[in-house]
């Protein structure tokens, strides 16, 4: 069984992937998406980073009058649905947080407006800072986590019938911790393999004694072909 610990909303329609591939499924949502009253005034000479594909999803639905705004996108998913949308004026696009410090040291670009949520990695701000680029904060969601794992959760980990967790972000990686630990099942979970977006997700949990293992491309798509080839190769 595989435990998805996605927002219900984003956790359904990766139920239904799962089940496609011949999977059954958990879902366990740890955190809960709340966005906040948009009221962002664009500029527009002014460059917008997006990092997060719930932040995609926001553009296309309410600022489809803002196609021609300048973007440096993380993420190769969010590019594709941002660029069908017919956002038409991409200026860079990375598939990770290092591709893009890496094109932003070569770049003119001096000021940055982040669409973000309340939950962000740190260290892609801090790495945008030093490199004397003005980076503003444009908060647009919020995460709340919740705080503990239901009784079903608890017992299938008891039970070993979980044997994959899919982990999307690091602060998801390090709730999870975190509520294992509160309930006394951290031992308990080591057995489980956790599928992480990418490998600086799978760190966090590697430091702590997981078995990890990660896409090497940091999309949905990636991560369940990984799936199957860590099944598959489990199964041999």
């Amino acid at each position: 069984m595989i435990l998805i610990t996605r927002p219900k909303e984003e956790s359904q329609n990766l139920s239904e992937k799962i089940r496609d591939l011949g999977y059954d499924s958990h879902i366990e949502p740890l955190s809960k998406i709340i966005l906040k009253k948009i009221n962002i005034k664009f500029k527009k000479n002014s460059i917008y980073l997006i990092s997060s594909p719930r932040i995609v999803e926001v553009m296309i639905k309410n600022f489809s009058q803002t196609k021609n705004l300048k973007l440096l996108i993380i993420g190769l998913n969010s590019s594709e649905k941002i660029k069908n949308a017919n956002f038409k004026n991409i200026i860079f696009t990375a598939k990770n947080s290092n591709e893009l410090i890496s094109y932003l040291k070569s770049s003119y670009i001096k000021s940055i407006e982040y669409l973000t949520g309340s939950i962000r990695t740190n260290n892609l701000c801090k790495q945008i800072n030093r490199l004397d680029i003005k980076l503003n904060l444009q908060i647009v969601y919020e995460t709340k986590f919740k705080k503990s794992l239901s009784k079903k959760c608890q017992n299938l980990i008891i039970n070993r019938e979980i044997a994959y967790v899919l982990i999307y972000s690091t602060a998801n990686a390090k709730h999870l911790i975190r509520l294992l630990r509160e309930t006394n099942l951290e031992q308990e979970a080591k057995h489980i393999i956790y599928m992480c977006l990418s490998r600086n997700i799978a760190r966090e949990l590697i430091k702590e004694g997981f078995l990890t293992r990660y896409s090497e491309t940091p999309t949905e798509l990636g991560l369940l072909k990984k799936l199957q080839k860590v099944e598959k190769n489990r199964k041999n």
